[in-house]
This record gives structure tokens, C-alpha cells and sequence, in this order.
């Protein structure tokens, strides 16, 4: 990842509500397929002709495909999936999604899979039930997962305890099997109070990431 990158990002994003033909130009211009990701789905999601949104949503995920890290390329799909999730007839977000769950599982790492399984199911939070729970099992398994020493993946709790909170919004039988595989009483202490202490906010509210502009 480059500076230059990163900023030439940031300005699609801040460009992207008023002018998005000029800023689709300048996120052609970003050479690192990590930000170039990014910056198309911020594009996409400000882009009201549905033919331009799925060119562009197609361009974002083509851009994911180029890093050939496999963690980092399932992470910053999120992005895109999250615009494809909120846009009807941009795209198949079930065979998107099913494409993520197939190559993430591929993620010899428990603690890396958790980690962008955590920003896929977070783009999939308006999807449909069967689809979302779908990638939170995906997740779920793989922050109960062992380390690679048999240690206990603590990393994956601590993914695990905000979630029991939002999927409490949708599904509370549900949210109390989450609760349950926690693999420490400290965990579940703290999903427990973070779950009182949000009742009034929506699932929305918990759950900002991927980070992409909402209407």
C-alpha cells in the first residue's frame, strides 16, 4: 500500500456524492488494487444509473481479485459486497457472498478468517436472513476455531462479543446460541452487558462496518 494511494482514495470518497464521473476517472489512477477496491465501491454506491453501479461494483471486485494475498482480497471485497447488498439488481449478492464464504475457508489462519469474515457479514447485515446467517455460521466457526497450537483463540471472542448484541435485533434464540459459544465466562460477561446497555440502538447502529457512506 502507497501514501499516494491512499490519498488519491480518500478524494474519490469525498468526491464521489457530487461528481462521480470525475471521480471515477481519478480512481483509475490508483495502482494499488487494495484502495482501487475501496475507492470503486464508494463510486458505486453514490452512483444512481444502475448500469454504471454494476460496471463499477464488477470493476471493485476485479480489483479485489488482483491481490494475491487471500485474506486481503476476501476483507476489501466487503466493500463492494456492502454497496451490492444495499442495491437491488446491481449484481448477485448471493453468489458474491458464496464466492467470499468458499474462498475465505481457504484462510489457513483462524484469527485472519474470523477477521474478514467479520467484514463480510458486516456488509451483509440488510441482506436476507438465510443469507446472513449463512456467512455469521462461516464467522462463528471460525472464531471458535483452535489456534494452530490448540491454544484458545481469544481473538475470536472478542470478534464474537459484538455480534451477540446485533444479531439480538434479528434473531434473539439465535443471539443466545452465540452468547453460549463464547469460549471464556469473561466473554460472555461482557457480551452480556454490552447486549443490556445497547437496547436502544438498531443493528445498524451497531454494526458501521465496512465503513461506506450511507444514505
Amino acid at each position: 500500500m502507497t501514501s499516494s494511494d491512499r490519498v488519491l482514495r480518500d478524494r474519490v470518497i469525498q468526491m464521489s456524492p457530487a461528481s462521480p464521473a470525475r471521480a471515477i476517472e481519478l480512481a483509475k489512477r490508483i495502482v494499488d488494487p487494495w484502495y482501487r477496491c475501496q475507492a470503486l465501491a464508494h463510486v458505486a454506491h453514490e452512483t444512481s444509473d444502475l448500469r454504471q453501479k454494476k460496471r463499477f461494483l464488477r470493476r471493485a471486485f476485479a480489483a479485489a481479485a488482483e491481490l494475491s494475498d487471500l485474506n486481503r482480497k476476501v476483507t476489501v471485497s466487503a466493500w463492494p459486497l456492502k454497496v451490492l447488498c444495499h442495491s437491488p439488481g446491481a449484481g448477485d449478492l448471493t453468489a458474491e457472498t458464496e464466492r467470499l464464504l468458499h474462498s475465505a475457508r481457504e484462510i489457513t489462519s483462524p484469527v485472519q478468517r474470523a477477521d474478514a469474515l467479520n467484514l463480510v457479514l458486516g456488509s451483509l447485515l440488510e441482506a436476507s436472513k438465510p443469507l446472513f446467517v449463512k456467512a455469521l455460521q462461516n464467522f462463528t466457526a471460525a472464531c471458535c476455531a483452535p489456534l494452530a497450537s490448540g491454544g484458545r483463540n481469544k481473538k475470536g471472542d472478542a470478534l464474537l462479543v459484538p455480534w451477540i448484541a446485533i444479531v439480538d435485533r434479528l434473531d434473539r434464540a439465535l443471539a443466545r446460541e452465540l452468547l453460549e459459544s463464547l469460549s471464556s465466562s469473561a466473554s460472555r460477561k461482557r457480551a452480556s452487558a454490552a447486549l443490556k446497555d445497547s437496547q436502544h440502538l438498531s443493528s445498524t447502529d451497531l454494526c458501521t462496518w465496512p465503513n461506506i457512506a450511507r444514505d
